[in-house]
C-alpha cells in the first residue's frame, strides 16, 4: 500500500527553496536598480540652473507620475 502511494507523489520543489530563489533575484534586481538610480546625469541643456540630477529622482518621478495617469478616468473618442 505504501509503494502505491510513494508512486503516485510526484518530486516537488520545496517552497523554501522557491522563496529562497525568489528573494535572491528580487536582491539582485533592487542591486541593479540602486546601482542604476545613484548615477547623476547633466541637465543644463534642459534646465541651465540645474546642473547634475540623480537617476533615482527620475525614476520616482516617471513612476508616481505613471501611477497617477493610470488612476485618471481616460475618455478618447475615436
Amino acid at each position: 500500500m505504501e509503494n502505491k502511494k510513494n508512486k503516485n507523489e510526484k518530486p516537488v520543489i520545496p517552497v523554501s527553496f522557491t522563496k529562497a530563489i525568489a528573494m535572491l533575484f528580487l536582491g539582485f534586481f533592487i542591486w541593479i536598480l540602486m546601482k542604476i538610480s545613484s548615477q547623476e546625469i547633466e541637465f543644463s541643456f534642459l534646465f541651465p540652473e540645474a546642473k547634475k540630477i540623480k537617476v533615482g529622482w527620475l525614476l520616482l518621478f516617471s513612476f508616481a507620475s505613471g501611477y497617477i495617469f493610470s488612476k485618471l478616468p481616460l475618455k478618447l473618442k475615436l
